[in-house]
């Protein structure tokens, strides 16, 4: 659903906002070859559809495009990729609650 996918991407957003602030622990990287970093991301890129699958299979309501982003916004790690969904999830019912109860103060 577009209310899961948003609130995956908002999570996400939150938590790459606090990485980027955050101090390096390692400051080899920017110096890394070429070659090391096309490998690094080919690693990225593996670890990323291996958990978009696992996603799937662990959370049979989700779609395959949420699944991907929230992969995708966590490098592959399964246990963050699993919490934004499951916090997305939580924000969405929020939503639809307070949606709900809205809709019926107006009857």
């Amino acid at each position: 659903s577009q209310s899961l996918e948003n609130a995956v991407a908002a999570a996400a957003a939150t938590g790459n906002a606090n990485i980027a602030t955050s101090p390096s622990s390692d400051n080899n990287t920017a110096a890394s070859s070429p070659s090391a970093m096309a490998s690094n991301n080919g690693s990225i890129q593996s670890e990323v559809i291996s958990t978009t699958q696992l996603l799937l299979t662990l959370n049979s309501h989700l779609g395959t495009e949420a699944a991907t982003l929230a992969s995708q916004l966590t490098d592959g790690d399964l246990n963050l990729a699993q919490y934004l969904i499951e916090a997305a999830r939580s924000d969405s019912s929020s939503d639809a609650r307070a949606n709900t109860a809205s809709t019926s103060n107006r009857r």
